[in-house]
């Protein structure tokens, strides 16, 4: 009669154990680096894909200040001013004469005066329709309101 070696089933427990913990710590290291992978891939390509809205907002921007500059070179102002009428230019000519002549407070002030003016009938407009629907809206009140 043969004998076999006798196994002890508190022994081989531990063993098991510890073969299934190492086999769910590799399999948590390779989704662990396959999660890293992924995630270093998409940065990369949204990195790549800002660098290119980048450049390409720099072309744009490179193209509109050529553009820009090419129409100033070709803006003749001397063609421009031909083109008013002579009372005009007249009226003009006397407007900055007498400007000239005002003292620097003067020209100050009225400087933020027409400031002033130009801002208030800016605004105007607007102020016209607030008031508009302000009205509108007392005259078609409900009439248990």
């Amino acid at each position: 009669m043969r004998s076999t070696p006798h196994q002890d089933p508190d022994a081989a427990a531990p063993n098991a154990a510890a073969d299934a913990a190492e086999t769910v710590a590799t399999k948590a290291t390779d989704a662990a680096d396959t999660v890293a992978a992924k995630a270093t891939d998409a940065a990369n390509t949204v990195a790549a894909k800002a660098t290119d809205a980048a450049d390409a907002a720099t072309q744009k921007l490179d193209d509109a200040v050529a553009q820009g500059k090419e129409w100033l070179q070709s803006f003749d102002i001397q063609q421009l001013l031909e083109q008013i009428p002579q009372p005009v230019r007249d009226l003009g000519a006397q407007v900055v004469e007498r400007v000239r002549r005002l003292s620097p407070t003067q020209q100050i002030v009225g400087g933020a005066v027409l400031a002033f003016g130009v801002g208030l009938l800016a605004t105007q407009s607007s102020r016209k329709d607030r008031h508009a629907d302000a009205k509108a809206g007392k005259k078609y009140r409900a009439k248990y309101d």
